[in-house]
């Protein structure tokens, strides 16, 4: 499975950084976290189409959503 110090590492941070506009630090955060910032998808989605490599949504911090909270149902009787 392709993670995100293997992307890092393949791309390279500062073509990344540059693509993004934001610094090396802020990738070589991402590479500890062991995610990217969900903003950042389709900048690196792209970045690894280009150089050929897959691009997994899970190593993006997206936000998920929780079902919603239906209330309580009272007993009929």
């Amino acid at each position: 499975m392709t993670t995100v110090s293997d992307i890092c590492d393949q791309i390279g941070r500062g073509r990344i950084a540059d693509s993004l506009g934001v610094g090396t630090t802020a990738v070589s955060n991402a590479v500890v976290a062991g995610a990217f910032p969900a903003k950042w998808y389709l900048v690196v989605h792209q970045l690894c189409l280009e150089d050929g490599m897959e691009c997994p949504q899970a190593l993006f911090n997206f936000t998920s959503v929780a079902p919603p909270v239906l209330p309580a149902l009272k007993a009929v009787g």
